[in-house]
């Protein structure tokens, strides 16, 4: 089997080998939910070093460098603190659509959901980012191919999310233009930090600040209020125009 075809082999044999293993894998709650990520992580990074024989080193940061916290952090906190800010505009305009719904006997939830966010993102960028680009790799590299097939397979992932079928069009366009954003970012930097933290980012602020009826994740979050993409499309703009103006690490 030629190299190109096992690529194209490795994210399904990945879903089928997760699979098998969620059968005696626990149901429902957070810890059970980071445990299912922690093994299509562990099942995933298998699959590529064993039956790619790729290393998967390669997939977290450029050869001869270790992972670089510093723009993991820049990531997480540039997408954090344009939510934070775009949401507190919503909440002065329109101040009675948000309810205090923060319970501090719950508190130990935000731990929990910490681990989570942290390992559906990681899972989420290795495999629809750092896969996607090195998969596009072995082949003629075409920016805007690659960046397509990613904002694809984010958007079909998140398909069967509660906001999905309560918001279908602006949920999944949503997806859609995030998983461009956060690709583009990846082929930028060659390294998974940089978005990565944006993806965490994006997913703390829903998870600790603000949450909404059909969220995906439940969570003992300060405010409760209807759903509204405004600030993730706002978010995903001003995203788009900086990694388009700044200069390549690379």
């Amino acid at each position: 089997m030629s190299n190109s075809l096992k690529w194209c082999f490795a994210l399904p044999l990945t879903y089928v080998v997760y699979l098998v293993l969620s059968i005696i894998l626990p149901q429902g709650g957070l810890i059970a939910a980071s445990l299912r990520y922690l093994v299509i992580i562990a099942v995933f990074l298998v699959v590529c070093r064993k039956f790619l024989d790729f290393d998967v080193k390669l997939f977290f940061f450029k050869t001869g460098e270790r992972f670089s916290f510093k723009r993991f952090f820049s990531g997480l906190f540039l997408m954090a603190g344009i939510l934070v800010l775009l949401t507190l505009a919503r909440m002065l305009i329109r101040p009675e659509t948000f309810v205090f719904t923060f319970d501090p006997s719950h508190l130990y939830e935000w731990f929990f959901s910490l681990v989570l966010v942290f390992l559906a993102a990681l899972a989420e960028e290795l495999m629809f980012r750092a896969y996607v680009a090195h998969f596009a790799a072995t082949g003629k590299p075409v920016v805007w191919k690659a960046v397509l097939a990613s904002s694809v397979l984010f958007a079909v992932a998140h398909f069967q999310n509660p906001e999905v079928q309560a918001h279908a069009v602006e949920s999944m366009v949503f997806y859609f233009v995030f998983g461009a954003v956060l690709m583009l970012y990846y082929l930028k930097d060659g390294s998974i930090e940089f978005p990565l933290g944006l993806h965490i980012g994006n997913n703390l602020v829903a998870a600790w600040f603000v949450t909404y009826p059909t969220a995906a994740l439940h969570t003992n979050a300060l405010f409760t209020a209807p759903q509204s993409a405004v600030e993730e499309y706002v978010a995903c703009a001003v995203l788009l125009v900086l990694v388009l103006v700044r200069p390549s690490d690379r």
